[in-house]
Formats: structure tokens, C-alpha cells, sequence
């Protein structure tokens, strides 16, 4: 007999399984066309962003005119040059009590990518208006320290392995 405090409901293991394998198909993208070129050749974007601590999540939903599915994308590799983005930003805030409330908007972004650089979408709720920026993590950012690259065990964030890891470059 199964001990009814081992038992998951079958949503739950759904749930699980689908994380599982959304997490493993997960890969980089070439927003250009032909195969991927070595990492230091390209600019790197991280689709998604954002402070759980603070609760805040900035998800990109478009690139340079094309709609992007950022959960299946662990990074965007990108030409050198000019491009435009456009970011979900949810903010989550406890205006009143312990409650959570959200606020989402969107940004839109144009920005200089640079080969070999590792650039991540972030924003800022100021009032009732989203503020939106392209922060560079310089040259060499570690793949696996990308936020999409973080979904499971590996490299967690605030685990000494991880503060090591995962420095940007000054």
C-alpha cells in the first residue's frame, strides 16, 4: 500500500515532467540566418531577466521585429551591431499587507551588441511607468550563468560555486 504522503497528485507530476523536459530542450538560438558561430564571434542575450528577491521578471517577446519564445531559448546569439527588443516586465509588490500584487507593462529597447559580450534584459517599475535597460556582462560571461541556463540544480544562485562562477566581466 502506498502511504498517502508519498502520493502527488497527477497534475503536480505533469507539471514536474513538462518542466523536465522544457528544461532539456532548451538551447541557444542564431537570430541570423545559417548555424550557430563560436560564442566569441557573436553577442549573446539572455531572454529572460529580473530579481526574484525583489520580485521581478523582465521575459523578451520580441527581437528586432520577430516574436521570440524566450521559455524554450537558454540565450540568443546575435550579429554584432544595432537591435530592438521588446520585454515583458512583471513587478511584484506588497502595497498592502502580506498580499503579492503584480503590475505588469512592456519596454521596448534598442541597443549596440558587441561580439564576445553577454547582455541581459532588466527594468525598473518607477511609479506606474517601466524603465527598461540592456545591461552588458562584458566578455566571456558564463553560459550556464544565464538565467535560462540556471532552470534546475545547476549553478544555483547565492551557493558559493555560483558567486565564483559567475561574475561578470569588468
Amino acid at each position: 500500500m502506498i502511504s498517502r504522503t508519498w502520493r502527488l497528485p497527477a497534475r503536480a507530476l505533469l507539471a514536474a515532467l513538462a518542466g523536465i523536459v522544457v528544461g532539456c530542450a532548451s538551447t541557444p538560438v542564431a537570430w541570423y540566418d545559417g548555424p550557430l558561430h563560436p560564442r566569441e564571434q557573436d553577442a549573446v542575450l539572455s531572454p529572460v531577466g529580473g530579481d526574484l528577491q525583489r520580485h521581478f521578471t523582465v521575459v523578451i517577446v520580441g527581437l528586432d521585429g520577430r516574436a521570440l519564445e524566450a521559455a524554450s531559448v537558454t540565450e540568443v546569439r546575435l550579429a554584432p551591431g544595432t537591435h530592438a527588443l521588446r520585454a515583458r516586465v512583471k513587478v511584484g509588490t506588497y502595497p498592502e499587507g502580506r498580499r503579492l500584487y503584480w503590475r505588469e507593462a512592456e519596454v521596448h529597447l534598442t541597443f549596440e551588441a558587441l561580439p564576445g559580450h553577454t547582455y541581459l534584459p532588466d527594468a525598473a517599475m518607477v511609479g506606474e511607468v517601466a524603465i527598461g535597460r540592456v545591461t552588458d556582462l562584458g566578455v566571456g560571461y558564463p553560459a550556464e550563468c544565464l538565467p535560462a541556463a540556471r532552470r534546475g540544480p545547476r549553478l544555483l544562485p547565492g551557493t558559493p560555486e555560483a558567486d565564483a562562477a559567475c561574475q561578470p566581466a569588468r
